[in-house]
C-alpha cells in the first residue's frame, strides 16, 4: 500500500472517530424538551376566541400562538424549549364582553398575564386572569431577591377559586 492511500485511510479513520466522540462528548447540549402548556383564560366569563401566545422571559420570544375556543381553554402543543421562566399572554383588546344585562369592548391594549417555570418535564395547565395579571404586575415590582412569595399565594388563590 502507498503512503498516499494509507494517509488517506487514517485520515477518514480519524475524521469518523472525532465524530463519534463529539457526538458522545459529556459537555455537548441536552435535548430541547417538548411539552404542552393549555388553560383557560377568564376575565368577566370565559375569554372566547382570543389570541394567546407563549412568551420566553430570557429575550421575549414567542414560542408557540394559538386562539382559546368558545369555553375561552387554549392548547399549546408540541413545544421545543430549554428549561425557563415563560409568559401566556391572552390579547383581549378590543373583544366583546357581556356582564349580566350589561356588555362593551375590552380596551385596545388590554392584554392578561400568568407567568410559569417549565422543567424538562415541559407540561403545564396555566389559567390566565386579571388576578394572575396583577400578582404578575406585583412580582415584577418586587425585588428579585425574594423569592417568588406571590407564585404561593397565587397558586393557592387559584386552587381555592377552581381556576387551576
Amino acid at each position: 500500500m502507498n503512503i498516499l492511500r494509507l494517509g488517506r485511510r487514517l485520515g477518514a479513520l480519524i475524521l469518523l472517530s472525532g465524530g463519534a466522540l463529539s457526538a458522545c462528548d459529556t459537555n455537548s447540549r441536552p435535548p430541547l424538551a417538548t411539552g404542552v402548556v393549555e388553560g383557560r383564560v377568564v376575565f368577566t366569563g370565559p375569554a372566547a376566541d382570543v389570541p394567546v401566545r407563549l412568551v420566553r422571559l430570557s429575550d421575549n420570544g414567542t414560542l408557540a400562538e394559538g386562539r382559546t375556543d368558545a369555553d375561552g381553554r387554549y392548547r399549546l402543543a408540541g413545544l421545543r424549549f430549554d428549561a425557563g421562566r415563560f409568559r401566556v399572554e391572552a390579547d383581549l383588546g378590543d373583544q366583546p364582553w357581556r356582564l349580566g344585562e350589561r356588555s362593551g369592548r375590552h380596551p385596545a391594549d388590554l392584554r392578561l398575564t400568568a407567568t410559569l417555570d417549565l422543567t424538562r418535564h415541559g407540561s403545564a395547565q396555566v389559567s390566565v386572569t386579571g388576578f394572575t395579571t396583577l400578582a404578575d404586575g406585583l412580582a415584577a415590582a418586587l425585588p428579585s431577591d425574594q423569592g417568588d412569595p406571590l407564585g404561593r399565594a397565587r397558586a393557592g388563590i387559584e386552587a381555592h377559586l377552581g381556576l387551576d
